[in-house]
């Protein structure tokens, strides 16, 4: 038997979560954007139960909800073992590379297995 599960993430940037979601080679027409900066992902395209959505209550930081089969399937789908886990990985890893280019670097991500590493230049 499946549950919906609600977890608290840090991840506080729209842009850095589509953008990971996207890393992980999910088609942009399987990502929605929300009103109120939400985001979802579409339940066809992991033949999942329901969509996984992320919401951004008030305190500004987003919410994941999803149904605890779907969870395994999307990362089934994107070749993870751990699909929040990875989501948090490339969001991190895009806001540390945005971070750099401001600064004036050149920053690239590396990934190695399922770790990532930001190595810049400057």
């Amino acid at each position: 038997m499946s549950a919906l599960v609600t977890c608290k993430s840090k991840m506080t940037k729209k842009k850095f979560v589509v953008a990971a979601l996207e890393q992980l080679e999910i088609a942009k027409n399987f990502i929605k954007e929300q009103p109120n900066d939400g985001v979802s992902v579409d339940r066809s395209y992991f033949r999942g139960y329901r969509d996984i959505t992320f919401t951004k209550p008030q305190d500004g930081t987003y919410t994941i909800k999803f149904d605890s089969d779907d969870r395994r399937k999307i990362a089934a789908k994107v070749g993870v073992k751990d699909f929040q886990k990875s989501v948090h990985q490339w969001y991190d890893a895009l806001v540390v590379k945005d971070t750099l280019t401001d600064q004036g670097f050149f920053p690239i991500i590396q990934k190695e297995g399922e770790k990532l590493r930001v190595v810049a230049q400057g």
